[in-house]
């Protein structure tokens, strides 16, 4: 839906400037550049030219660096811009036609659309957060600018693989910023009862890992968050914007977590048509780059909760998969050691006919150089080779899914690599999940 909505408004920009070059050109070559200033002084024109130059710039503060950079301005920006050119699309008719020829109708049906959105997300807002507004603990993962946030609802959601959800944080004195988070992980009174073993290794051994940088009290305080029910956990790279006053409020506070009210609008995606693949597959990798750990745990989470849960398999979203493989890539071994320690199941546990493996490189600095991480994790150092690592696990005669979630270079390896094993007679899907918004 995001390429799709990216296409249809760089096609509708395209389309608005080669509309107003031909239109200028005609008045040019029919009555000179008298008939054009003339027909540039009429108030329709200047509200169609202020149109297309709000479309233009809205596609050009679109761009993924301004995104990435501050959320917030590219959010506020787009908003504002839309308005101004449906605004400019509407006086630029309605003073030059009038009702006639129908071509409010395409207007009307965009102001539809939107109203509907802002109602529908409006009226999500309220409901999931009537009863008392959520809330979420967060901590800083040492030595990086991840921030673990850790939220704990009123009533259970039931959650899938690859889904995310607007959050507010209205601490933060912008009670209207809201940036989109995908669900890393999650816990209720179910999951804790299929795998009461994770949560306890998730305790211990990140107290383990980190040593000196987690005292006790927040070692038993985690104990404590992981056995509560209905809790979601989000991974978020702090950059500008919200993210950043977060991370700015964290430090400043001097504990190693902090408290914090937030608002949701609940979940989104997690498609029945996107996962549809994940159903009659024999191997599932996921391929991770950086923060897209965050999607790609929710897959692995899935599949361990399918394996030790009692339901039907016929209900199972990954009921023919009997080995799951999770490649990751960091630039930051910290967060990989924190991840591995703290947020996934452990390997070794095994289950019934069901295998799980971890491989991760370490792209950044060689930092501690754990031995033990190195050995337990298949931790390597340097670039992963995609092409490799899909190739390892695909056969003929085993149905493969390859989930990705990674910056755009790693997810273009990863799609030729799905490509070059279909072309060689294996059976490979592919599901992407979004990388940046």
């Amino acid at each position: 839906m995001l390429a799709i909505h990216r296409w249809a408004s760089r096609v509708a920009t395209v389309q608005a400037v080669v509309h107003s070059i031909i239109y200028t050109i005609t008045y040019v070559w029919t009555g000179g550049y008298a008939a054009y200033r003339t027909e540039a002084a009429m108030a329709y024109y200047w509200w169609g030219i202020i149109a297309t130059v709000v479309l233009c710039l809205s596609v050009g503060f679109a761009v993924l660096p301004v995104r990435l950079r501050s959320y917030e301005i590219f959010l506020i920006t787009h908003i504002a811009f839309a308005i101004l050119a449906l605004m400019g699309c509407w006086y630029h008719i309605h003073l030059r036609f009038g009702d006639k020829w129908g071509y409010k109708v395409w207007l009307y049906i965009a102001f539809a659309f939107w109203a509907f959105d802002r109602l529908m997300r409006f009226a999500r807002l309220v409901y999931h957060n009537c009863f008392g507004s959520p809330m979420a603990v967060v901590k800083q993962v040492p030595h990086t600018e991840i921030i673990q946030m850790t939220i704990t609802l009123k009533k259970a959601w039931k959650v899938k693989p690859g889904q995310h959800s607007f959050l507010y944080i209205p601490l933060l004195g912008k009670p209207w910023e809201n940036h989109p988070f995908t669900i890393a992980s999650w816990t209720s009174s179910e999951s804790s009862r299929n795998s009461p073993a994770i949560a306890d290794r998730s305790a211990g051994k990140e107290a383990e890992v980190h040593g000196s940088e987690i005292d006790s009290s927040s070692s038993s305080q985690h104990t404590q968050d992981s056995r509560q029910p209905h809790q979601l956990v989000c991974l978020m790279r702090a950059r500008k914007g919200m993210t950043a006053s977060l991370l700015s409020k964290l430090q400043r506070s001097g504990a190693s977590s902090l408290p914090v009210s937030i608002l949701t609008e609940g979940l989104y995606g997690g498609h029945n048509a996107t996962l549809s693949p994940l159903k009659t597959a024999d191997t599932i990798i996921c391929i991770a780059g950086g923060i897209g750990i965050t999607s790609c745990m929710s897959f692995l989470q899935q599949y361990v909760n399918e394996s030790q849960s009692a339901e039907s398999t016929s209900k199972a979203l990954m009921s023919c998969a009997n080995n799951f493989v999770l490649a990751w890539s960091a630039r930051e071994e910290s967060l990989i050691r924190h991840v591995s320690a703290s947020l996934l199941p452990d390997a070794s546990l095994g289950f019934p006919s069901k295998t799980i493996e971890y491989r991760f490189w370490c792209t950044g600095e060689n930092g501690s150089q754990d031995k033990g991480l190195e050995q337990a994790s298949g931790l390597q150092r340097g670039r992963m080779n995609v092409g490799e690592v899909v190739r390892s696990v695909a056969e003929k005669g085993r149905r493969v899914v390859v989930v990705a979630c990674a910056p755009g270079g790693m997810s273009d390896e990863v799609r030729a690599a799905v490509v070059g094993c279909l072309r060689d007679g294996m059976p490979v899907d592919l599901i992407e999940e979004a990388f940046a918004w």
